[in-house]
């Protein structure tokens, strides 16, 4: 069980890695005419926001490959917002509503997936454990991470003395940080 913990610990930082530099990237991603400036490097930018076509959003990254796989798997994708390096390709769409951010390898591969969800949108024995073992914590949000295969959801709850991270896989919950208001 201990190297399942270290494994899922390993896991989620590597997600974490991934959100993070997902994050950067929307947040550093500066667009002149129609290309965009992405860690320091000129990138093709295909941002288009007023088209629901999934596919005409994704066909403009030049990658078929890339394109057919991601139409596949999100064919209701929304205001797609892509940047291109040679590493990869990184969106940021509404998937369903819900604001998702991936990862695609040059190959057109996924790489990693970000979704926010809703309390309701957690495993039912995800929130059985919340409601068993956090009664008094109101829900702040949650995200489900689907890196390298591997699937995990995050929770981030809070009560008067603080707050409190847990992840949740296929071999439980892990409560991963707790952090104490200030008095």
């Amino acid at each position: 069980m201990k190297t399942t913990l270290k494994t899922i610990t390993a896991a989620l930082l590597i997600a974490t890695f991934f959100i993070n530099t997902a994050t950067a990237q929307e947040m550093a991603a500066t667009t002149v005419s129609n290309k965009t400036i992405v860690n320091n490097e000129m990138v093709e930018s295909n941002n288009t926001t007023s088209s629901d076509d999934a596919a005409t959003n994704v066909n403009s990254t030049g990658n078929s490959r890339l394109a057919a796989k991601f139409t596949s798997r999100f064919p209701a994708a929304q205001q797609q917002q892509w940047a291109v390096t040679n590493k990869g390709y990184w969106v940021s769409f509404l998937n369903e509503g819900r604001k998702t951010r991936a990862g695609f390898n040059t190959n057109g591969q996924l790489n990693y997936m970000v979704e926010d969800c809703s309390k309701d949108q957690l495993s039912r024995q995800f929130q059985s454990f919340i409601a068993k073992n956090y009664a008094g914590y109101q829900f702040l949000s949650a995200i489900c991470i689907n890196a390298f295969g591997e699937q995990n959801q995050q929770a981030i709850l809070e009560n008067n003395t603080g707050f409190v991270t847990l992840n949740f896989n296929d071999e439980g919950v892990e409560e991963t940080r707790k952090i104490s208001k200030a008095k």
